[in-house]
């Protein structure tokens, strides 16, 4: 009797468990030797603790958004691995990983979001295939935080592509864009939504796998990858009151559920923004200046009309103040 054919997906909490749950109900998923990795340091208790008193803070009910926080989202993914009945583990490191891919020898490796960057050696040994299923549309959404940005300008799907040392640098098998629209939010698109495109398009993938079809490389892009990195993202997140009011309000929603924008106050003080709205009635004042505050909202003059803020704390800026622009080296 043929042993079950070895899959070894490598994940986290989040997007990443929201994709395996997805691809665990498909036909392609079944009749496997699946061993799924968490990769990263386990959280402990005390920080998924701190992580729920942050969230309690922020305002936020609804299940999406804790699925943004690694110290969330870790036990949530636990217990699915548990029921599941799967083969599961924490892997800490890329010496972790390493060390298991040579134990399991899996034929085929699937990386679904991992904030470890592997060595040449680790994607080396022991051989076999091995692919990055990356939440985002290559090259222009490469790096470690495609989903605002995507969100932002509209769009969404995913891209299949092999592991290589560099980010996001591999051949790509697949490059699936969504068609469905991608909802109200961030949370509801990254979470949600793109988790069952991406599954259906990694099924496709494994099946090909199983029947031992070959597996073609797409033509190479000829462009340049555009990162979106954490750091970039970090500096991004600052709102630009040069932005037309709708852009400003996409770009709000666009980061809600992954890392809030924020805005710099006149003493310099930083300010998350946790909803925002577009105002219709033009203005006559400068961009950035205040028009409005009233508890934690705070109305403020853009490139067109205004936005209405609803602020994580209450904001510190009054009426006809000018709140500081962002530098020029940050544009």
């Amino acid at each position: 009797m043929t042993a079950p054919r070895r899959l070894l997906v490598l994940t986290m909490p989040g997007f990443g468990v929201a994709t395996v749950q997805h691809l665990a109900t498909l036909p392609a998923w079944h009749g496997l030797d699946v061993c799924v990795v968490l990769v990263g340091a386990r959280p402990p208790l005390w920080r998924r603790l701190a992580a729920r008193l942050r969230r309690l803070g922020q305002m936020r009910s609804d299940r999406v958004h804790p699925m943004a926080d690694g110290a969330l989202s870790a036990g949530p993914a636990e217990n699915w691995l548990r029921e599941s009945g799967a083969s599961w583990q924490w892997a800490a490191d890329d010496g972790e990983v390493r060390a298991l891919r040579l134990h399991l020898q899996p034929q085929l490796t699937l990386t679904i979001t991992s904030r470890v960057l592997f060595s040449a050696r680790t994607l080396a040994e022991p051989g076999g295939l091995w692919f990055n299923v990356h939440p985002g549309l290559l090259p222009e959404y490469a790096g470690a935080s495609p989903a605002p940005y995507m969100y932002l300008d509209g769009v969404g799907g995913c891209t299949i592509h092999e592991m290589v040392e560099r980010i996001d640098a591999g051949a790509v098998i697949d490059l699936a864009p969504m068609a469905d629209d991608l909802g109200p939010e961030v949370g509801e698109y990254f979470f949600r939504r793109l988790p069952v495109h991406t599954a259906q398009r990694t099924a496709a993938l494994i099946e090909r796998w199983r029947l031992g079809a070959p597996i073609p490389r797409l033509p190479a892009m000829g462009r340049a990858l555009r990162h979106c990195s954490s750091s970039r993202l970090a500096v991004d997140r600052r709102l630009d009151w040069r932005w037309p009011a709708s852009r400003l309000e996409r770009w709000v929603r666009a980061l809600a559920a992954i890392a809030p924008a924020w805005w710099v106050g006149p003493e310099g003080h930083r300010v998350e923004v946790m909803e925002a709205r577009t105002l219709p009635d033009a203005v006559s004042v400068a961009s950035g200046s205040v028009l409005r505050r009233h508890g934690r909202w705070i109305e403020v003059a853009c490139a067109d009309s205004a936005v209405a803020l609803r602020c994580r704390s209450t904001p510190r800026a009054n009426a006809g103040q000018r709140l500081p622009a962002v530098p020029a080296a940050e544009v």
